[in-house]
């Protein structure tokens, strides 16, 4: 087709109503207060290049475009001109692909392969000859920008900027768009966030009406449950950049690094009440960014806000905006470029009227971001060669060896956990990172291990992975494997006035986020050269498990210590198959496995162990046994007592105002999207109208007072007849009221007055897990001393007002995501297949604690040990002190489990998410009574 006649299907397409949305422009408010500054002073533009208002049929930010408009227009624009190259490079949940617009000079185009070329040369300078080679390289290679918009779906002028911004280098004519042109290579990615754009702008075109509303508190300003800031299941996008849990992400990643560009922009919105804000950050900054970094952040800066006043408008830099945390788009800092971020006042494709009087319309905002773009652009191609050879003196650095005392090489220690290991050096091998494997077994001294202690000496096997620092991705390989990054003693005072002063913390994120700890596996870093034999892994391949050639005489086995199994289970518990799980360690003929393995029996299972059994098995990675027989006099009989049946669950995940948006998509996406496991939605107002017998597991993610209109009654009696309920994050306060009547964990607060009754209880379950006895403390019993009754003293209350006044201000100092130590109680099932101790992320206020009958199957530790990583102030430290992580009682028939903190947060935390999946796939058996089929 050629260019004429493809203009002219887009337009047929528009007027037909494939693109036509039902949506308001803003002509009362801007004939009453008009916007109509061009975009560029004084340019000269292609006629032959429509304008974004030609082709789309509408005023040009009149309202926000749509996703499938912004693609046309892309797709219109790369075959109007040979400089413009249109590249798909992923698809979302909902099947919307990923577009990034390729835009240079003719020249530079006609030989993109070879910048792209010399560009992974300066990168890894380790495939230059020399420095030499290197020069002339930069001389002639131009800088390559990756211009990126509205990575979260409600935040709406960044896209419309990106279409404006592609037109200008499309058809411009004056000196700076040509000059970019000549010296840059512009990648537009219109909208990163495709899913999240076209939900929320559904939402604005059902709330517009006739007259347009500037007011802030109009719904036509800020949408509804589940709003449009995340992707399909909810997750915002960029938290995710070394998570790798969503596609969106793992496409973007592997484009950065095709690309290999030297600057990157993240366009947002914010507060629609607030102006603009640009980079440079204020601390915490990560220390692993560079000096470079920093440099380049404050000269484009300088440029951005001399664009910005010559139109006189208001802006600022620093204030809320931190660099610690590297999961946002801040991941291409650590891989080199310069990132530079964005955030302009909303108005959700409408107009706004601020505190001041004046009316911000969505013209207006757009053009602020556009004019950021462009002045970002001119920096770079005015400074390209000076940027190139920073860039490229910087890589080097990369691939030096460590100096004395740095981070030399993580090592990471196979053990059971196969499923575990494979998911985590896949992701590090997404990441372009430098992987190896020991050829042999090697004894090494002085490692330090995730938990921080010190290790004299330690045997590794062979086939353990190692990560040496020495590589083009040291940056990002240190951020998010570093065990305990440090804050500044400023920064610390800084937040300690904070909080003291205005109870309010100047940390936007996080504290730690370390991916072995994240993931528990044992993981060790070394400050010395690993001079072993090793190979280097490109990818990681499903462990050997040739399927048993005969069909055992009793069984199967799965190991209940390795992630895998989890994936085969669920499929297996679909297909109707009878399965144990053991709560006891057992062996089958050489084999040892650990309590929470699996047992399928022939008997229950007959004609069901065929190629499709085989095929699973073959699909999950799982790893399988058999058993000949059910006998082993030296312990566990496989057919007794201690292997519990499993129920297939039925589960309903509550949804609605009052649920967290995140904590509910987090939840969703791990059973429906990782397990594909079926779930229903369940709106938590209508509880009360509900048909709770269809389900045997329900979930109240994270939730907040004023839900579940209805009252908690129907739970409970749901709980009651055999239920398996679940509550996550601040759910749990729901349920732990005093008046509600349905669990006995009590929130600290509310126990103040009777911490001590606690603390003994929980002493003697401590003291019970390393009891032990012989004759003598029977027969040979001899007291130290016989107590008096007037030895007893009678304990001074102290005054409760005052304890819960004490407790308010301690809770200003409550870990903003750190990970605490906790222990697990070894027999408990919703415990199995975690470490012990394990580590876990908190970034909650509120801390729970439990007595008997209640069960506590994760506790954490005291003030001594509880930190692992992170920011935890002292207060933190005596509140969280063996509080709970996780509880599990019974009620009638059925159970309650209480998870104060999102195991799952992000789609994160492996080590944490494999207890909520027991509570799901485990709960329905060995916690809740079944009724025996009829």
């Amino acid at each position: 087709m050629n260019n004429q006649r493809f203009f002219q299907f887009q337009r047929l397409c528009l007027m037909t109503g494939i693109l036509i949305v039902a949506s308001l422009h803003l002509q009362a408010l801007e004939n009453e207060n008009p916007y109509d500054k061009p975009f560029v002073e004084h340019c000269s533009y292609d006629e032959k290049i429509p304008t974004p208002s030609a082709f789309l049929g509408y005023p040009f930010a009149s309202r926000a475009a749509t996703y499938a408009e912004t693609r046309f227009y892309f797709q219109m624009l790369a075959g109007q001109k040979e400089n413009i190259e249109l590249y798909i490079y992923g698809e979302t949940h909902e099947k919307r692909n990923l577009i990034l617009l390729a835009i240079s000079s003719p020249e530079n185009m006609a030989r993109l392969d070879e910048i792209k070329a010399n560009i992974q040369k300066l990168t890894d300078p380790r495939k230059l000859r020399d420095n030499a080679e290197a020069e002339e390289r930069i001389k002639t290679t131009p800088a390559i920008a990756w211009m990126a918009y509205s990575i979260h779906g409600d935040e709406l002028s960044s896209t419309d900027a990106a279409i404006w911004l592609a037109y200008q280098l499309a058809a411009g004519q004056d000196e700076t768009t040509q000059k970019i042109l000549r010296e840059t290579v512009v990648l537009i990615d219109p909208l990163q966030n495709p899913d999240g754009r076209e939900r929320f702008l559904a939402q604005m075109r059902m709330f517009n009406g006739k007259v347009v509303n500037p007011d802030v508190q109009s719904a036509q300003h800020s949408g509804m449950w589940p709003w449009g800031r995340g992707n399909h299941y909810f997750y915002d996008l960029n938290r995710d950049f070394f998570i790798l849990s969503q596609p969106e992400t793992r496409a973007r990643i592997q484009s950065f690094l095709e690309w290999r560009l030297q600057l990157f922009v993240d366009s947002h919105e914010m507060g629609p009440l607030d102006t603009y804000l640009f980079s440079p950050p204020r601390e915490p900054i990560n220390h692993n960014l560079t000096p470079m970094h920093h440099k380049w952040q404050t000269l484009f800066a300088e440029d951005q806000a001399k664009a910005f006043d010559t139109h006189g408008w208001s802006y600022y830099t620093r204030e809320w905006l931190d660099m610690w945390y590297p999961g946002y788009t801040e991941w291409i800092a650590y891989s080199g470029a310069l990132q530079i971020l964005y955030e302009q006042a909303g108005v959700h494709g409408s107009a706004v009227r601020r505190a001041d009087g004046a009316t911000m319309t969505y013209r207006e905002s757009v053009h602020h971001h556009f004019t950021s773009s462009l002045a970002n652009l001119t920096t770079l191609a005015e400074h390209r060669g000076e940027f190139l050879q920073d860039y490229y003196q910087e890589r080097q650095k990369t691939v030096q060896p460590p100096q004395k005392n740095e981070i030399h090489a993580y090592l990471i220690e196979p053990g059971a956990n196969t499923g575990r290991e494979k998911k985590l050096i896949d992701n590090l091998l997404w990441q372009g990172f430098e992987i190896y494997g020991a050829d042999q077994s090697f004894r090494v001294s002085g490692l330090v291990n995730s938990f921080g202690e010190s290790l004299p000496e330690k045997e590794l096997p062979a086939g353990t992975y190692i990560l040496p620092t020495d590589q083009p991705q040291k940056h990002i390989i240190n951020a998010v494997f570093e065990f305990d990054p440090r804050l500044k003693d400023e920064f610390l005072a800084e937040e300690r006035y904070y909080l003291e002063k205005r109870n309010e913390s100047r940390m936007y994120d996080q504290s730690t986020w370390s991916m072995p700890i994240a993931y528990g596996v044992r993981c060790y870093q070394a400050t010395f050269p690993i001079a072993i034999a090793k190979t280097r892994i490109s990818a990681v391949k499903q462990q050997e498990n040739p399927f048993p050639p005969e069909r055992p005489k009793y069984g199967y086995i799965l190991p209940g210590n390795d992630d895998a199994s989890t994936f085969a289970i669920c499929k297996l518990l679909e297909k109707g198959y009878a399965i144990h799980v053991a709560e006891r360690d057992f062996r089958s003929g050489e084999n040892k496995f650990v309590k929470g393995s699996f047992l399928l029996r022939n008997v229950e299972n007959p004609h069901r162990f065929d190629e499709d059994f085989q095929q699973i098995i073959a699909d999950t990675g799982a790893r399988i046994s058999k058993a000949d027989t059910a006998l082993d006099l030296q312990g566990v009989d496989l057919g007794g007592q201690y292997f519990s049946l499993l129920q297939t669950p039925r589960i309903g995940i509550f949804m609605g105002r009052t649920v967290s948006a995140t904590s509910y998509g987090a939840t969703w996406d791990l059973l429906d999207c990782k397990y594909r496991t079926r779930i229903s939605s369940l709106d938590f107002d209508r509880i009360s109208s509900l048909d709770l017998r269809k389900y045997n597991v329900l979930i109240i993610p994270s939730a907040w007072m004023g839900g579940a209109q209805g009252g908690l009654e129907p739970l409970k009696l749901w709980v009651e007849n055999g239920g398996t309920l679940i509550a996550i994050g601040s759910a749990v306060s729901l349920l732990t009221h005093p008046n509600a009547n349905m669990s006995a964990v009590r929130e600290r607060a509310d126990i103040l007055d009777q911490l001590d009754v606690y603390m003994e209880e929980i002493e003697r379950e401590e003291n019970a897990l390393h009891a032990t006895a012989s004759q003598a403390d029977v027969w040979d019993y001899s007291p130290a001393k016989i107590e008096k009754a007037t030895d007893a003293v009678e304990r001074k209350s102290e005054d409760k007002d005052k304890l819960k006044r004490a407790d308010a201000w301690e809770r200003r100092f409550s870990p903003q995501g750190a990970f605490l130590r906790g222990v697990k109680d070894p027999d408990h099932w919703l415990a199995f297949g975690v470490n012990d101790p394990l580590a876990v992320m908190v970034n909650e206020s509120r801390s729970y604690f439990a007595k008997s009958p209640v069960q506590t199957p994760v506790r954490f530790t005291d003030e001594l040990s509880i930190r692992v990583s992170g920011l935890l102030w002292p207060e933190a430290r005596k509140r969280y002190a063996k509080a709970a992580y996780v509880t599990r009682e019974g009620k009638g028939k059925g159970q309650i489990i209480l998870f104060p903190y999102q195991p799952n947060e992000r789609g994160y935390y492996d080590e944490t998410t494999r207890l909520l999946w027991n509570a799901v796939f485990l709960g329905p058996g060995l916690g809740a009574q079944a009724p025996i089929p009829w």
